[in-house]
């Protein structure tokens, strides 16, 4: 059964930052490539490709983060994909450890790699998830939110919680799931919160305090329920209001 805080928390509706992507005529021949300044370290001007974002840039459209930079290649990495950019000339990208295509122009700005913006959607299919969120009205969208989640692993300390027929207590198993939570939420650019990070035992009162206290957007409180009957699957959700 799932614990529900005995104080009044104030939900409100996170604000979905929906990202717009701007779509780039590719022009034929010989033509080139729209252009823009930019200011390199030491004040000298430096002509950047308007196709081109920065790494880190891609990295948050994808919901990843970047995990290794070297001389030959990138790594992305989110709870569920990992990316591979190699950067030299005619370097390709990998999926999952699938290659998956071409990477195209490579621009080092001031130690920054530079990379097509088109990866985005070309990787974005191809990644466990597919790299996207739906909004509450059904929309597939992707990109950065905002706001402050307060996620509560359930029971803890001297509270196992349920208990399986292999040992396994609750309390370790909601810990694991709301950490990976917490991950991917971060990774999306939200503020989070646990109101437990490891074994210990908190009041029911001191995690709707610390909702309170953060002015949480969301509250969401994780449990692993138990069941006599061994065919019993899914999942249940509570919500307040």
């Amino acid at each position: 059964m799932s614990e529900m805080p005995n104080k009044k928390l104030m939900y409100k509706r996170i604000s979905l930052g929906v990202l717009f992507l701007a779509v780039l005529l590719g022009l034929t021949g010989c033509a080139e490539q729209p252009t823009r300044m930019a200011t390199a370290q030491g004040g000298s001007t430096y002509t950047l490709r308007e196709d081109l974002v920065s790494i880190d840039t891609l990295a948050s459209k994808l919901g990843m983060r970047v995990d290794s930079v070297n001389s030959t290649h990138i790594l992305l990495k989110n709870s569920n994909n990992t990316v591979m950019i190699f950067t030299h000339s005619g370097g390709q990208f990998y999926v999952n450890g699938r290659q998956a295509g071409q990477v195209g122009h490579v621009d080092v700005l001031s130690g920054k790699h530079y990379v097509p913006q088109s990866l985005a959607e070309q990787i974005r299919p191809l990644m466990r998830g597919g790299g996207i969120i739906t909004s509450p009205s059904g929309s597939a969208w992707s990109g950065r939110l905002s706001g402050t989640v307060v996620i509560d692993p359930g029971h803890g300390g001297k509270d196992p919680g349920a208990i399986s027929v292999k040992g396994f207590y609750e309390k370790t198993v909601n810990l694991s799931v709301a950490r990976k939570i917490a991950d991917r939420l971060r990774s999306r650019g939200l503020n989070v919160i646990l109101t437990r990070n490891s074994d210990v035992f908190v009041e029911l009162e001191q995690r709707a305090a610390i909702a309170n206290q953060r002015k949480a957007d969301l509250f969401v409180s994780i449990h692993a329920d138990s069941s006599l009957t061994r065919t019993e699957k899914g999942y249940s959700v509570y919500v307040a209001k």
